[in-house]
């Protein structure tokens, strides 16, 4: 018999999150008081992505505003930078 590989999902996984996309308003607000260590971004994911796509070309793309504060955001995190991105609630 060949190598078996067995995945375990747990609901005890602990992990440090350092960046968050966040759309809804009072959502942003709770993340920011709650995990103030975490940077959050208050800006439609898919722009953030298009973003990050186009500094990782070259070019040069305006900063992205907070969608609350109309503030600039920090930039998008480089490749090599995330472990794994996690989608949803």
């Amino acid at each position: 018999m060949g190598d078996r590989i067995f995945a375990q999902c747990s609901t005890n996984l602990r992990v440090k999150i350092s960046l968050r996309l966040v759309l809804v308003r009072l959502t942003v607000f709770l993340c920011r008081r709650n995990h103030p260590e975490t940077i959050v971004y208050n800006q439609c994911t898919n722009l953030c992505l298009q973003h990050a796509i186009d500094t990782l070309e070259t070019k040069k793309p305006r900063p992205l505003l907070s969608l609350d504060d109309k503030k600039p955001l920090p930039p998008m995190p480089k490749p090599g930078d995330v472990d794994f991105i996690y989608g949803g609630s």
